[in-house]
């Protein structure tokens, strides 16, 4: 059983899709079912401030997708293959895990974000709801009465919670999460 809160795009409904019934709030984010690779070329730039890209490799395609040159179109056709086969993978996951066919599975591979009960209506998620939902059919799906925890959370320690623990002199990491 899964629920989907606020967003599961993507790799959240990748994740989602290992789940025997699916339960989204009404106005989750489900989906994008796509794949998407993307790099900055700035090889121009470096070419302005007078600066020489210099690489050592082994393999033809070994730098394809360097932002530091421009790829050749053999490069281009290559990662374009990749992106195809990972995105062809990810529609056979929703087709079989989903039994999503035909023009659901068309209209639900798009890429789009998929909101609530036309993500229901395309057979995306089983029903919708919030936590008690997902916890009714949880229990009929075991039978068994079951209870949740709530699990509080902290935020994780960044580059900017570092940076600023060490001007203001925080010397531990339970300081500078407060910070």
């Amino acid at each position: 059983m899964c629920r989907l809160r606020d967003t599961a795009a993507s790799g959240g409904y990748l994740i989602a899709l290992g789940c025997d019934r699916i339960v989204a709030d009404s106005a989750t984010l489900t989906g994008s079912i796509g794949v998407t690779a993307s790099y900055l070329e700035v090889s121009g730039l470096l070419d302005r401030l007078g600066v020489e890209y210099v690489n050592v490799s082994a393999g033809e395609f070994k730098e394809a997708g360097s932002p530091l040159r421009n790829a050749t179109p053999e490069e281009k056709a290559l990662l374009r293959e990749k992106i195809d086969s990972v995105q062809n993978e990810f529609i056979s996951l929703v087709r079989q895990e989903r039994n999503i066919t035909g023009s659901n599975l068309s209209n639900a591979t798009t890429g789009e974000l998929i909101i609530g009960e036309r993500a229901q209506e395309l057979g995306m998620v089983d029903s919708l709801g919030g936590r008690r939902e997902a916890l009714n059919r949880a229990e009929s799906l075991t039978e068994l009465n079951l209870t949740y925890t709530e699990v509080e959370t902290q935020d994780g320690l960044g580059l900017f919670s570092l940076l600023s623990a060490k001007v203001l002199g925080a010397s531990t990491p339970s300081l500078q999460a407060r910070l």
